[in-house]
């Protein structure tokens, strides 16, 4: 009995934390708004653009990067991801569909970690959003607080299961 309710906390807990990412159907946006800056005009004519960085990185926020950066190099503005960092699913964001309709893309860097194969790296534009999720394990240790108080309740739970039946 108490197997079967640890399993049952831990393929809920699961499901609690993946259930964004579970939805991978497109969705049609009528309006929303759009930034009125896409690019920035630098010294002796540079261009640049804002990128926004949310998730496992080793700092979040907003970044100007020159125009034509590509992911890696991108990734290296911000620290490189955090050491909890899913690698294999980072989601990038356009802030309008691409030509073809998308509006996010998928990359896995754990290829291009292996072989330095760049050729599945979107080009970067501007006001994308990247995230990174962090891995399970990553959201064990760095979230235990969060983690040891679900347990917590879950365990009373089952000690007023097992007193009312």
């Amino acid at each position: 009995m108490f197997f079967r309710c640890i399993l049952f906390f831990i393929i809920f807990y699961n499901c609690f934390v993946n259930a964004q990412s579970k939805n991978n159907e497109l969705v049609e946006f009528k309006d929303y708004q759009l930034s009125s800056e896409k690019y920035i005009s630098g010294q002796g004519g540079k261009l640049y653009m804002k990128v926004n960085f949310w998730g496992a990185t080793n700092n979040v926020g907003i970044y100007r990067v020159h125009e034509g950066i590509d992911f890696a190099s991108l990734m290296s503005v911000v620290g490189g991801p955090s050491q909890f960092a899913n690698l294999k699913k980072i989601r990038l964001y356009r802030e309008k569909p691409d030509d073809n309709g998308q509006l996010v893309y998928f990359v896995d860097l754990t290829t291009f970690l292996e072989t330095g194969d760049r050729s599945n790296f979107p080009k970067i534009k501007p006001n994308d959003t990247i995230v990174i999720n962090k891995t399970l394990t990553g959201i064990l240790i760095q979230d235990i607080a969060t983690f040891q108080t679900f347990f917590t309740l879950f365990t009373f739970l089952i000690q007023i299961g097992t007193i009312m039946f």
